[in-house]
């Protein structure tokens, strides 16, 4: 009777797992159909993406882009399908048809990102009839991953560097990228930076992001994820040591993961926050005392640039990406890399010392301007080059 039983419901749960595998491919499918229908009718100049991050550096960095374009700019599923439960995963288990699509009439270049599927989809469709323009985003590395580099990571390695070559024009965010591009890989590739949206963040309110999150008096400011790469461990270290300083960490990094992770507790002068908004962030730059960032590596990092158009004290590690950024020690204090007692003296000097964060925010107008860099990748879409 038992063993009946034990057999009764293990046929139940393979059915039952059988109909929510049904029902998810079942959902792909229908919005993979309407999805297809929408880009075929757009009136789109040009194709972006893959838009597949909900929050986060890419993320920002494409929808800058579709805003502050002159043409139209279709983003690769559009943002209303990417807020959905499903995400992109409606395009990945439709491959195949997603490659069957041709692009819409009025499209005139298709600006890749990261993701195999539309790099595929651009090899496939662009020669001869569209412009193919990729950013090439900084490869993964052995730091990005627990064990080395992951499979996953491996793949989208692979899928970078093939459209780096196969593309009519390569662009990097970093001046450190285009050289290893061209050194290691022999890519011809133009370098044209990440933009910050000037004007988004002189939108920012500190107020607001203190009475949010209840907290009064200066902060150090950290914003990231829990990623080896991100380096998040340094700025715990540096909390505990700063027992006197309130830190503020936004990313979703937890207490569990704290103690898991690192073998740590948190201490109290530590605020730990979930990811939040891309203005709740600019908030919280703008609110902070100092923004300090303990990567291993950036490509060219977005943060860093709105600290500076924010006029804020920053505290950056001595990393390729983030000195093309502040160009040296121009526009921010510099620290080793990994070198805990030299971050501290750097955190202190930024407390301690008035520095000019004046420069910072000119060096943005001047040369990460989002209304200045879109108008050059307008012409690029338009079949100029870069000089």
């Amino acid at each position: 009777m038992l063993k009946r039983a034990h057999g009764y419901w293990r046929r139940l749960v393979h059915e039952y797992t059988q109909w929510r595998w049904r029902r998810y491919f079942q959902r792909c499918h229908t919005q993979f159909d309407a999805w297809a229908r929408e880009f075929s009718s757009s009136d789109a100049q040009v194709l972006l993406g893959m838009h597949f991050h909900k929050q986060g550096g890419v993320r920002n960095h494409l929808l800058a882009i579709q805003r502050h374009s002159t043409l139209q700019v279709l983003l690769v599923p559009e943002e209303h399908d990417l807020q959905t439960p499903l995400g992109t995963a409606f395009l990945k288990e439709n491959r195949e048809r997603f490659l069957q699509i041709p692009p819409p009439r009025s499209a005139i270049a298709v600006h890749t990102h990261v993701l195999p599927e539309l790099i595929d989809w651009a090899e496939r469709h662009a020669r001869g009839r569209l412009r193919w323009v990729h950013t090439h985003h900084a490869l993964y590395q052995n730091e990005d991953g627990c064990g080395g580099v992951l499979p996953w990571q491996q793949e989208l390695n692979r899928a970078m560097l093939h459209a780096a070559a196969r593309c009519d024009i390569c662009l990097c965010v970093s001046r450190w990228e285009q050289r290893q591009l061209q050194e290691q890989f022999g890519l011809n590739v133009q370098y044209l930076p990440n933009g910050v949206d000037v004007t988004a963040a002189d939108r920012a309110e500190p107020g607001r992001f203190r009475r949010k999150n209840r907290i009064d008096g200066d902060f150090l400011l950290w914003v990231g994820r829990l990623d080896p790469v991100k380096n998040p461990r340094a700025f715990v270290e540096l909390a505990i040591r700063e027992a006197e300083t309130l830190c503020v960490m936004i990313g979703g990094v937890t207490r569990q993961d704290v103690l898991r992770e690192y073998g740590l507790e948190t201490p109290s002068n530590l605020i730990l926050l979930p990811q939040l908004s891309h203005v709740d962030v600019l908030d919280a730059i703008a609110a902070c005392r100092a923004l300090v960032v303990t990567s291993f590596r950036e490509g060219l990092p977005t943060l860093v640039l709105e600290g500076m158009a924010l006029r804020r004290s920053i505290v950056v590690p001595a990393e390729a990406g983030c000195l093309d950024a502040t160009d040296g020690e121009r526009c921010a204090a510099v620290y080793e890399a990994g070198n805990l007692d030299h971050l501290q003296d750097r955190v202190q000097f930024v407390l301690r010392e008035k520095v000019d964060i004046e420069a910072g925010r000119q060096r943005v107008l001047q040369e990460f301007d989002w209304r200045v860099v879109a108008g050059k990748l307008d012409r690029i879409y338009q079949g100029a080059t870069l000089s």
